[in-house]
């Protein structure tokens, strides 16, 4: 197992925090990210015993000075020069750390809570999620808001000392298991959709919040689908402030996609995954299947060096810009491209198991997961859109109603709706997650 080899230059305060990282993963005895970990994760549903080991891993990470690198102090982190982080990336690369129940709350939310948060906010719960005692989610998706994330219904209404939440959140990553989440809610329906938004830090465990698994085909519940019924949010847990939820969203997207273009990609497979099976079945000899294992050597090179981009971009200050969305445009594809040509080669292997094999049925249920990264951390036909806008500087598709009331804007499309006779409309009341959402396809319309 390599590590990338330290970069010319380097100070020698970087070379010593360097080598004594690698010293204290090595001891770590954690399993090589290879792909051939996760097999058999690939869909596997959050449990008590993985949630311990997460955490155990992220506080012993956290005593050992190797959390929050570039943090602030004041938030609990080292406030160390961003290049370090760039040096943890290049270090852990190669290893399946057991945190990944910690991203969204690690690589989401807290990016978010620095950036909005009070004082008393951040000294709240930054150091406690850099420690990894809590878990937090992300609560944005709806069943009539996932492509149109600003056109979330559920209500935040204002009420004596804080705010009564009513509504469902759908597709929702570690709700079950999470200690907090943020919560993109309407508070202000008489308002342009962007602007009548509030963010609010949600207590998980609070009286009127329910969770429910959602089954997936994988014949997993990996996402969970949340329900509030008049639960009380108080003052202090408002992030930013009333209108403000639209701007702090935009700060969770764009670390979003960052992560989804990163190492979530390669956690669903390799390109060293499938070129094992090809060789195993005598086919990695044959012209056409060898030029196939070529485009997902590359496609996978691409997507690293994506990365990279993104850490130098970091290292220079920066906030995460369209490398997120080109490096989560190159994942999507990619893990659908390795789930199917895995398959291929393993041939019956794969809709066919030992029962006794714990990893038997692994490229079955990457076949079944793959598609889903194509609409979380938003739709790959969104991703082309701000692509497209912002980085190619194509003409922006038409904002329709930006400038009216959302209370307009739900009764215009009710009209509509009504006198379409193909149209169904949800029945009043139902909980049912029905509708035009899609699981994390959030616009940033």
């Amino acid at each position: 197992m390599e590590t990338e080899a330290p970069p010319d230059g380097e100070t020698a305060e970087a070379a010593e925090f360097r080598a004594g990282l690698r010293a204290w993963l090595t001891d770590a005895q954690l399993e090589p990210m290879d792909g051939s970990a996760a097999a058999g994760r690939v869909a596997e549903e959050p449990d008590e015993k993985t949630v311990r080991r997460a955490k155990a891993f992220q506080s012993a990470l956290h005593a050992a000075g190797f959390a929050g690198l570039t943090w602030p102090v004041e938030d609990g982190g080292r406030g160390l020069p961003e290049q370090y982080d760039m040096i943890f990336a290049q270090e852990a690369a190669v290893y399946e750390l057991p945190t990944a129940l910690l991203g969204v709350g690690l690589g989401m939310c807290g990016p978010t809570l620095r950036a909005h948060g009070t004082r008393e906010q951040r000294e709240r719960y930054l150091p406690t999620l850099l420690r990894g005692d809590e878990v937090w989610c992300q609560l944005f998706s709806e069943p009539e808001a996932g492509s149109d994330l600003a056109a979330v219904c559920s209500r935040a209404d204002r009420v004596p000392g804080g705010w009564r939440v009513n509504g469902q959140k759908v597709w929702t990553s570690g709700a079950r298991i999470a200690d907090f989440g943020l919560a993109l809610l309407r508070c202000d329906p008489s308002k342009p959709k962007h602007e009548g938004l509030i963010m609010l830090i949600v207590d998980m465990r609070a009286p009127g919040v329910e969770v429910r698994p959602l089954r997936q085909m994988t014949g997993h519940a990996k996402f969970d689908e949340v329900f509030f019924d008049d639960a009380f949010v108080p003052d202090a847990q408002v992030l930013g402030g009333p209108g403000d939820g639209w701007r702090c969203a935009r700060t969770t997207l764009a670390n979003e996609r960052v992560a989804v273009g990163g190492n979530t990609a390669l956690r669903g497979g390799t390109a060293a995954m499938v070129i094992a099976q090809a060789r195993e079945r005598g086919l990695a000899g044959d012209p056409v299947w060898r030029q196939r294992l070529t485009e997902i050597w590359i496609d996978e090179l691409v997507i690293r060096l994506l990365k990279e981009r993104a850490k130098r971009a970091a290292l220079a200050g920066e906030v995460p810009g369209p490398e997120g969305a080109l490096g989560k445009l190159a994942a999507s594809r990619f893990v659908q491209a390795v789930s199917q040509l895995g398959a291929e080669a393993a041939g019956t292997a794969a809709i066919a198991w030992d029962p006794q094999d714990g990893n038997g049925d692994q490229w079955a249920l990457r076949m079944c997961a793959a598609p889903g990264l194509a609409v979380g951390g938003g739709t790959d036909e969104i991703v082309k859109n701000v692509i497209g806008e912002r980085v190619l500087g194509l003409a922006r598709e038409p904002a329709v109603g930006r400038d009216t009331s959302f209370t307009e804007l739900r009764r215009l499309g009710a009209r509509l709706i009504e006198g379409n006779p193909s149209s169904r409309r949800r029945p009043e009341g139902s909980r049912a997650a029905t509708g035009s959402g899609v699981p994390g396809g959030k616009a940033e319309k």
